[in-house]
């Protein structure tokens, strides 16, 4: 199956620079060399790896004893890394300044003029706070319930590939499958599929606070 470039995630700006990344090394790349490589924190890093894990993005091979993550993404890639590193860094500045310009429009006092007898009074009105809080709950509601498809979504991926491998021969016999890059047993499988259920009910319950 081809594997194309949809990178545009506003929230993960160096999604398409991890895969250029890895393009390069069809070998593979551990985590930590991956974000020295970028130049991001380890943490930031793992969330990105993760968050392409969730996607079905990449593999993870843990045959050498440390896992070393590879594209899944087939199409050659549309940029060069260090312009797919300079998109990155812009789109992180911008996510930034995006982030600023909301913090400052919840203080940003509204002006009213009000003309009477040509003596003009300027009155300073509090920012409508209710309406900021109800756009950032909208937004936050959406990020959830794309985070809740991308779960979903995970969950018929690794069964799907647990099928084709015909794992439950496997596992009625007492052995492991092969899945993903990784040897599971069944009950490690179906741990995996439980803990993704887990953090769709919480995010659900989240969703409807």
């Amino acid at each position: 199956m081809l594997k194309f470039w949809r990178f545009n995630h506003p929230n993960q700006p160096y999604r398409e620079a991890l895969h250029t990344l890895l393009c390069n090394y069809p070998n593979g790349l551990s985590a930590l060399e991956i974000a020295e490589k970028l130049g991001i924190s380890n943490s930031e890093c793992n969330r990105l790896l993760k968050s392409e894990q969730i996607r079905d993005d990449i593999d993870a091979d843990p045959s050498t004893g440390i896992l070393i993550f590879k594209t899944k993404v087939t199409i050659p890639p549309i940029n060069t890394l260090n312009k797919a590193l300079i998109i990155a860094k812009q789109s992180k500045f911008l996510l930034k300044a995006k982030l600023a310009l909301i913090l400052l429009s919840a203080s940003i006092v509204c002006f009213s003029i009000i003309a009477n007898n040509l003596n003009i009074f300027i009155s300073f009105l509090k920012p409508n706070k209710a309406e900021i809080e109800s756009e950032l709950s909208k937004q936050n509601k959406i990020e959830i319930r794309n985070e809740i498809d991308d779960l979903n979504q995970r969950i018929r991926n690794i069964r799907s590939v647990a099928e084709i491998s015909k794992c439950r021969i496997y596992w009625d016999n007492s052995q492991t499958c092969y899945i993903e890059g990784r040897l599971l047993t069944q009950s490690e499988f179906e741990k995996e599929i439980d803990e993704m259920k887990l953090q769709i009910s919480q995010l659900r319950l989240n969703n409807n606070q």
